[in-house]
């Protein structure tokens, strides 16, 4: 039984810079899951897509046709330090509020959120709490569309 929750862990990290693959002294978004983990004895591979295809835990996938509804429905059941795995990403969930899903994650592409995400909207990136469904992914869609699979380690 762990003693300390991995979402609260996480929020060890709270505003520290985003660096991808580590660089510059810093995390990128599966580096911070992966050092969450390790903190409370788990221990997950190295990328976003090794830690989303692993064994570990239990894993909820999506289809590439699954609805918005749908995975809003799997969100609604997810618990608080359940990991959510969209392409090329890694974001802890913190739970549902006012019918939007919430995430801690280390993200380099938060240009276009506002309000209630926190002051991100000239750009910020780095350890941040946002929104997940406006969350604009590299690709031109949000982290939400792309989501693949909710993972439950604890």
């Amino acid at each position: 039984m762990l003693h300390t929750h991995p979402h609260q862990q996480a929020f060890k990290f709270l505003g520290e810079p985003y660096g991808w693959g580590h660089s510059l002294n810093a995390r990128d978004c599966s580096g911070m899951i992966l050092e969450v983990f390790k903190s409370v004895g788990i221990r997950l591979p190295r990328n976003s897509a090794q830690q989303g295809g692993s064994p570990i835990g239990r894993t909820v996938r999506f289809a590439a046709d699954t609805t918005a509804g749908d995975k809003l429905a799997a969100l609604a059941a997810a618990r608080p330090g359940d990991l959510l795995y969209a392409d090329g990403h890694v974001m802890m969930f913190l739970g549902c509020e006012d019918g939007e899903a919430w995430v801690i994650h280390d993200t380099s592409n938060t240009g276009g959120l506002d309000g209630r995400a926190g002051q991100v909207a000239g750009g910020s990136k780095g350890v941040l709490v946002t929104p997940l469904t406006p969350a604009p992914a590299p690709g031109g869609e949000t982290y939400f569309e792309t989501l693949y699979a909710i993972k439950t380690i604890q």
